[in-house]
């Protein structure tokens, strides 16, 4: 049987290898063998074995049991994984329902991948950071340059990789009940949200402000705008997120499960 490999960035960090198939892989990880979990998940398949992890060992203990049955995971490392891992190896990312259904977000080919400018690019970004930290954050920098500044060594709060969503952002009752029925999450903290966003507005200087320290709880993948990055300094992957259109056409079933529809 393949062993693959596959770097889980939400709700923890770890990289695992598997003789599951990735949609396998995504049901085990969120409902269980027995069905006993619900739990929401995003991981990246990874290509090729890369960094300084125990890949000897995986070797030996990823086989299959004694019945046939395929080895459903074995953990490499659950600590400092996504900064150790060549980009250049990242395959497709997956977004995980609590029901086990999976979406796909295919990476572009290598050179076109790189975080551009998004073509509706208004000033302000609200960012759900996933890995290695977690929490929610504006800023006054779009998503590459955001990436760039949460990287460098001469931010003093850096870390040496950051993978995170752009989230649309609402800040009217009206707003919240358009296009999906997770807008409703904001309700409760629209005015904390504004008032985050004319700080950051104000101070042009200031990198980025957070919203939400435990918005992890809550981050529904319906609020996602563009698409998941993946910045280490200059180098930058990015995920493109389908429309909800592409989403009606393509994964209804998906969608229905994160209650984008």
């Amino acid at each position: 049987m393949q062993t693959n490999l596959y770097l889980t960035v939400f709700p923890m960090e770890a990289l695992i290898a598997s003789q599951l198939s990735p949609e396998a892989f995504a049901a085990y990880m969120s409902v269980g063998a027995r069905k006993g979990s619900a739990e929401a998940l995003i991981f990246i398949c990874i290509n090729k074995e890369n960094g300084p992890f125990c890949w000897e060992e995986a070797r030996q203990k990823c086989v299959p049991h004694a019945d046939g049955r395929p080895k459903r995971s074995f953990y490499l490392s659950i600590h400092r994984v996504l900064e150790n891992l060549d980009l250049e190896t990242m395959g497709d990312l997956y977004l995980v329902t609590r029901d086990g259904r999976c979406l796909a977000l295919q990476r572009p080919g290598i050179g076109g991948g790189e975080c551009q400018m998004p073509e509706d690019w208004d000033g302000i970004g609200l960012y759900k950071e996933l890995c290695p930290v977690h929490p929610l954050v504006v800023s006054c920098r779009p998503p590459g340059d955001f990436g760039a500044y949460m990287t460098s060594p001469d931010n003093r709060v850096s870390v040496p990789s950051l993978l995170f969503a752009d989230l649309r952002i609402v800040t009217t009752p009206e707003q919240s009940q358009v296009g999906s029925r997770v807008g409703t999450l904001f309700d409760r903290r629209m005015e904390h949200l504004k008032s985050c966003i004319e700080e950051v507005q104000q101070r042009r200087d200031k990198g980025a402000k957070i919203v939400d320290r435990s918005y992890a709880s809550r981050f529904s993948y319906g609020l996602i705008k563009n698409g998941v990055y993946l910045c280490r300094g200059q180098q930058c992957l990015f995920w493109p997120m389908p429309s909800r259109d592409s989403l009606k056409e393509t994964a209804y079933d998906w969608g229905r499960s994160a209650e984008i529809f």
